[in-house]
């Protein structure tokens, strides 16, 4: 059509010019043809409505908006994009209103890759859709893209689509990177559509306080699904992993085989678990208050006080923070958390029970009563205690590795608070194993044992083992 011809000249023109008076020629010539483009609409039968839509859409007002879409007709684009930006709505909004289900119909029938459970999932589809090969999509979006699993189909589609895809992820309580922030969110950065090689999704922590945007760390994320080993074609959650050492402690977590799946037994004994958490997990001996997020739990005898004390500390704090959507407690993120061998938890049998019980006895002591509430950071001299004790005895944590976990999320879970003389002493070994000679210094490797042997000591009196229960750990240790 001779009209069309004409709009994509001056459009192609007035983006070229730099004068302010030739740009307000074109400006008015665009008017003009857009109105005897109506009329030539009018004359084939068009309906007012549309006519309208089309001829008042005005591409040179940087205001212009419009309930409808063509890349063609507004922009002069046929081959797609170089990159599409927004910012599209969250949440379940296909699932209200007076359309909810014809909405939901239409989604299911065209956008094959995405969900009607948020919203903003057929925006991923739809941008994806619009972008030219070597095309950039970047939106603000709902941090559920990550941990969903809803959202499976939409990352499959990123995964096989593009060369790289980042997630950065931010908490809505004390990160606000944007003015007004309610909701936690992630930035989308999917990169080179169509290109190659593929290298999948590379993801930050889940961020607690804004960061330095400028220096955020990410972490390779594909190999690590959960369920472990499913691929992006089967429901999955997708890490948050974010710095090496998280990645370095994510790997250390997985090779472990056993999970707690499998021992979680109806001819248990009885625990209790406390379904929704944000800055702390508990779980308690005893029905600590009546509440429905309180559930009862059946776990197999002998790893009772480990699982107990576990779902307490900070690692397991950091497993759901990689997994979940730091609040509630999944069914699915529990039972996939891998856990050491009986013959492990055997050995330490004794130490664990200590455990347990110290950890009972101090988290009932800061039981706000009329609230009902724990005031677990009262008590995180504890925790450190009972997270040093799991990730070093029963895990193999390095002493780096501890520290990490111990101080993760210290914005809101006050940092460090281990017995100062054992921190000391990690300190001390940290120092030890990195020295440049280590490898071949015999004095320093003696003086490591020495500090771990001190080490061992101390935690057995700070739980006050008795010296029978000591040479037990001691000699379960040595028959291993």
């Amino acid at each position: 059509m001779k009209i069309e011809r004409e709009l994509k000249r001056i459009r192609e023109r007035y983006f070229r010019v730099r004068n302010r008076k030739q740009k307000q020629e074109l400006e008015e010539k665009d008017r003009k043809l857009r109105q005897e483009l109506a009329k030539l609409l009018k004359g084939q039968g068009w309906n007012d409505e549309d006519i309208q839509k089309i001829a008042s859409f005005d591409i040179l007002d940087p205001t212009a908006k419009a309930d409808w879409f063509d890349p063609e007709w507004m922009f002069g684009v046929v081959d797609g994009f170089d990159v599409v930006i927004g910012n599209p709505p969250y949440g379940d909004l296909l699932g209200k209103g007076v359309n909810k289900n014809t909405t939901k119909k239409l989604i299911e029938k065209h956008y094959r890759f995405s969900t009607t459970s948020d919203i903003s999932s057929p925006f991923i589809e739809k941008g994806v859709e619009m972008l030219k090969p070597g095309g950039n999509l970047f939106y603000i979006i709902t941090f559920a893209i990550t941990f969903n699993k809803d959202f499976s189909k939409s990352r499959l589609l990123l995964n096989n689509k593009f060369r790289r895809i980042e997630v950065i992820s931010f908490d809505r309580d004390k990160c606000s990177i944007f003015e007004s922030m309610s909701q936690s969110v992630s930035i989308l950065k999917a990169i080179d559509y169509e290109g190659k090689p593929k290298t999948g999704f590379f993801t930050s922590r889940m961020f607690r306080e804004t960061p330095d945007i400028y220096n955020i760390e990410l972490s390779p994320a594909n190999n690590y699904l959960l369920p472990r080993g499913t691929g992006f074609e089967c429901p999955h959650r997708l890490p948050k992993i974010g710095e090496a050492i998280n990645l370095e402690i994510l790997e250390k977590l997985v090779s472990f085989k056993n999970k707690i799946r499998n021992v979680l037994s109806r001819n248990g004994r009885l625990m209790y678990i406390r379904t929704s958490g944000n800055y702390w997990y508990n779980a308690w001996d005893k029905k600590p208050y009546e509440s429905s997020e309180i559930k009862p739990l059946y776990v197999k005898e002998t790893y009772y006080d480990f699982i107990v004390s576990l779902v307490n500390t900070s690692l397991f704090y950091f497993w759901f923070r990689v997994y979940g959507d730091g609040r509630h407690m999944n069914t699915d993120i529990f039972e996939e958390f891998r856990i050491p061998e009986e013959n492990k938890i055997l050995q330490y049998k004794q130490l664990l029970n200590h455990v347990r019980k110290d950890l009972m006895n101090s988290l009932f002591s800061v039981f706000d009563e009329e609230r009902k509430r724990f005031e677990t950071s009262r008590v995180k001299d504890r925790i450190d205690l009972a997270d040093f004790v799991i990730c070093r005895y029963l895990y193999g944590f390095d002493y780096k590795h501890i520290k990490h976990i111990l101080d993760y999320d210290k914005e809101v879970r006050t940092g460090i608070e281990l017995d100062e003389n054992i921190l000391d002493r990690i300190n001390q070994i940290i120092s030890l194993t990195q020295s440049p000679d280590f490898e071949t210094s015999q004095e320093k490797q003696q003086k490591v044992k020495e500090l771990e042997r001190e080490i061992d000591q101390l935690v057995y009196k700070l739980y006050g083992l008795t010296e029978e229960e000591r040479w037990t750990i001691e000699l379960e240790g040595w028959k291993k």
